[in-house]
């Protein structure tokens, strides 16, 4: 079933086994169950930010009003963090440790009361790494990454671009962010070596790890741009694979369906929805047809037999990745 919420999702995931859908407007919407749409207002004025909580079944949002509210199974918001009277502008949680950034500061709860952690530039985006251990700021022409239970300074990665989010690879080998221009930056941490990831035509703006760790799928092309984690060198070596091409179209959100299978739901600008596998990359099974707007977020639940998306207009709903 398609509903209209007439707000842009910021984030599609499931929580309490029902899709729910993060909005600009400060609510999360849940379909399913025996209401057709719960509706929880989570900020009094507009969320900013939102972040499935990997493993928790919860859903974490932000907003103008400085607060930072977490949404579990039940359907009710709890605040886990506040700002008075600033932009909570990002957020992130992963294994107990909850971060969350307004202006030049992150404040960090890592199993006890929360850690400021200035920075000489205003934070873009937050992203843990898959143990939780780290931390990565993303600014203008750095990335700062924190230990997270350690107070010294962090370690800065310096690369002359407006970062605008980044991610760990599952095994924490390499970190790749993403900027204002139109490739991804990496780095290899054990030794700082670094990479860059050409060929997109616009800004990424979304991106997906395969469930075995090995592979990097992105948007931001006329195909999903998959990328090769595996070996010591990562992708400085070799080239990406693009999946289920449309010409004159761009791919505007990535998920890697969970299991063996490699196979990826892609979401279009124009709101279609599609799911390809990586073994056959130029067959792709249309599971929805064009919306009114970009597809701006998708998200399978943990059985990989549900996919839930919304797009830039509000439209939300949730598909079967059998059907």
């Amino acid at each position: 079933m398609l509903n209209d919420f007439g707000s842009h999702c910021l984030a599609a995931t499931f929580v309490g086994g029902r899709p729910a859908f993060a909005l600009a407007d400060g609510t999360v919407r849940r379909i399913g169950g025996e209401a057709e749409a719960d509706c929880v207002r989570v900020h009094a004025d507009a969320s900013l930010a939102a972040a499935r909580v990997a493993g928790d079944d919860a859903l974490l949002t932000s907003g103008e009003d400085g607060r930072v509210c977490r949404l579990g199974a039940s359907g009710e918001a709890r605040e886990v963090g506040a700002v008075p009277r600033k932009w909570v502008t990002s957020v992130g949680e992963r294994r107990g440790r909850l971060a969350y950034a307004s202006g030049k500061t992150v404040w960090l709860y890592a199993g006890g009361e929360a850690r400021p952690l200035s920075h000489p530039r205003g934070v873009k985006g937050i992203a843990f790494s898959d143990d939780g251990a780290r931390l990565a700021v993303a600014q203008q022409d750095a990335v700062s990454v924190h230990d997270v239970d350690a107070a010294g300074a962090p370690l800065e990665l310096a690369w002359n671009d407006i970062h605008v989010a980044s991610t760990f690879s599952p095994d924490g080998r390499f970190l790749v962010v993403a900027s204002q221009s139109c490739f991804l930056h990496g780095w290899r941490l054990a030794d700082r070596k670094h990479f860059r990831m050409l060929g997109y035509p616009g800004r990424i703006g979304d991106w997906s790890w395969s469930p075995d760790g090995v592979l990097l799928a992105t948007a931001g092309a006329a195909a999903a741009i998959v990328w090769p984690f595996d070996g010591d060198d990562g992708p400085m070596t070799r080239g990406a694979f693009e999946i289920a091409s449309r010409e004159g179209r761009k791919v505007s959100a990535v998920a890697w369906r969970p299991g063996p299978a490699r196979s990826l739901a892609i979401g279009w600008d124009d709101g279609a929805v599609q799911l390809a596998s990586f073994d056959e990359p130029q067959t792709a099974r249309t599971l929805r047809a064009a919306g009114r707007a970009a597809i701006s977020s998708i998200a399978w639940n943990g059985g990989g037999t549900l996919l839930a998306f919304g797009s830039a207009a509000g439209e939300c709903g949730a598909l079967k990745g059998d059907a």
